[in-house]
């Protein structure tokens, strides 16, 4: 973002854009009319019950805004762990990070996890595949189903409205 304005993402300028994009996010947010996509509380509910998972997330943004944007939607509880943009220039060693982070907390209580990757860019499956992640492309952000399906992910949904199709996936891997 920064090269694409014409700056450098010198240490200074980078902690100046950081600061005043976080000043301003909660007013954002409150003007903003988005809101959770439906079948996704349910989906985080029961998969934050099972004691064989671990939610993360995986996001381009700043860490500290991510949490923000998970609390400003009431999801913060869900997620315990992650990687993030503010870490890492590249979107592979931002899910590498979010891998490791996953790997600490599952080695000695279940060595044989498996790594799943629900998001809805053609980015998405790239670094999911770059951790030996599956993955499932959901059609709920701005990429086409096509652009989608164009990356080869594992499955692709239209959305996650029905949760318990994206639950049956996850099922048996626990």
């Amino acid at each position: 973002m920064l090269r694409r304005n014409g700056l450098e993402p010198e240490e200074e300028v980078f902690a100046r854009l950081f600061q005043a994009y976080l000043h301003h996010l909660p007013q954002a947010l409150a003007a903003h009319r988005g809101r959770v996509l439906r079948g996704v509380p349910e989906l985080l509910e029961d998969l934050s019950s099972r004691d064989d998972t671990v939610l993360g997330i995986l996001t381009g943004n700043f860490e500290r805004a991510a949490y923000l944007k998970l609390a400003h939607f009431g999801l913060r509880a869900y997620f315990q762990l992650g990687g993030y943009g503010d870490h890492h220039e590249s979107r592979d060693d931002v899910a590498r990070t979010a891998r490791q982070a996953v790997d600490e907390k599952l080695r000695d209580r279940h060595p044989s996890w498996q790594l799943w990757v629900v998001g809805d860019t053609p980015l998405d499956v790239q670094c999911a595949r770059a951790i030996g992640a599956r993955v499932v492309a959901v059609g709920s952000g701005f990429a086409s189903l096509e652009d989608l399906a164009a990356a080869e992910p594992d499955y692709l949904f239209r959305d996650l409205a029905d949760p318990s199709r994206l639950l049956g996936l996850l099922g048996g891997f626990g």
